[in-house]
């Protein structure tokens, strides 16, 4: 479970609204030594990207990390911005309900 200490304002937004919408969830989650924000219903991979995201270096850690990811059999991942989450926070739960 994320806390204050570890998770930012946006992480914090997601899992509330995983939770109050009853969507299982996991989060800050080691997979094959790379940590993702969210698991969600232990198949789709959800990160949350703040403005450090659009920094070519962590942009080309980011897609290393897919890589791995999907070599290790998970195949669904949503990367959402922060902004994209505090704007409407409505949008990206419909979606990850479709998802599930």
């Amino acid at each position: 479970m994320l806390t204050k200490k570890n998770s930012t304002k946006v992480e914090r937004i997601v899992e509330d609204a995983l939770r109050r919408n009853k969507i299982k969830f996991k989060s800050k989650v080691m997979i094959k030594g790379r940590e993702v924000d969210f698991l969600i219903d232990d198949r789709i991979v959800l990160e949350v990207d703040g403005i450090i995201h659009k920094d070519p270096a962590k942009n080309r850690k980011d897609i290393e990390k897919i890589l791995i990811l999907v070599k290790a059999g998970y195949h669904t991942f949503l990367r959402l911005s922060a902004k994209e989450i505090r704007d409407n926070k409505t949008s990206f739960v419909e979606l990850i309900k479709k998802l599930c």
